[in-house]
């Protein structure tokens, strides 16, 4: 097993490798750095520009909050990425569905755990919650 400590920003670049875009229809959607007012924003960026912003926000110990979007589906939600590894999901851009307008959560599951798993990534618990 290895103990090596992962940092958030690696984990960003882990979930981006396996197909997962920092993109809501072409713009990075993001939390400013040193925003305490959780005012989002939205720029056209290149891929290096994003990671360049990440890096510093991973470093700052800051929450890094973004939009996050399935490969070229524009299906996904809000992320906001704590500290302390805590990763809430906000899904809510074009919401994959089964019967009955349920979230086919195992959609969103089976493009997010593998990423974790291969990479050594620990998790200690998946809370899912859908309200109506």
């Amino acid at each position: 097993m290895n103990n090596k400590k992962i940092s958030r920003y690696e984990i960003l670049k882990y979930l981006w490798e396996d197909g997962w875009r920092f993109l809501d229809n072409g713009q990075f959607t993001y939390l400013l750095l040193g925003n305490d007012d959780w005012d989002w924003n939205s720029a056209s960026m290149s891929e290096q520009e994003i990671f360049d912003f990440l890096k510093i926000k991973s470093n700052s110990d800051e929450v890094i909050g973004f939009v996050m979007t399935w490969s070229d589906t524009n299906i996904g939600g809000d992320v906001l990425f704590f500290p302390n590894f805590e990763f809430l999901f906000s899904i809510n851009i074009n919401i994959k569905e089964i019967y009955n307008k349920i979230v086919d959560i195992n959609w969103y599951l089976i493009k997010l755990l593998p990423v974790f798993d291969k990479n050594g990534v620990l998790y200690n618990s998946i809370v899912y919650n859908e309200y109506r």
